[in-house]
């Protein structure tokens, strides 16, 4: 979030220092300083706000190539969030798959010693094997 904010407020201060005599209300209300893009981005991925309403200012000033750039960014980061929060899950998953097959083998293991204790002392002699 931070570099793409970074970057958003570079081109915006530089679309605002080129033409200074043009007011640009609604790209400084989104991108006007780094704290405000990052908190910008930040709604825009959260659903805080509607990343089109921050979109549109910037495709009709600055350059039509943020609306491909933009979008791209807020899916990638989307994905990114859901495979974090899927592999998180899916580890905790396979973690507890783990200590339920460990516990199978010593329920296992139990009733086979169980099984070959023919005379119930609790120690399996040659005898009995």
């Amino acid at each position: 979030i931070y570099l793409v904010a970074v970057y958003l407020v570079q081109v915006v201060t530089q679309v605002r220092v080129v033409d200074k005599d043009k007011e640009f209300e609604d790209l400084e209300s989104w991108f006007a300083s780094l704290p405000r893009a990052v908190l910008s981005l930040f709604q825009g991925l959260t659903g805080g706000a509607d990343w089109g309403d921050m979109l549109e200012p910037l495709i009709r000033e600055v350059s039509p190539w943020l609306g491909l750039f933009f979008p791209m960014f807020i899916a990638f980061v989307l994905i990114l969030v859901m495979n974090v929060v899927s592999a998180t899950f899916v580890e905790a998953a396979i973690d507890r798959a783990a200590t339920v097959r460990d516990l199978q083998k010593m329920a296992h293991a139990s009733r086979l010693f169980k099984t070959l204790d023919q005379d119930r002392s609790g120690y399996i002699s040659m005898d009995e094997v």
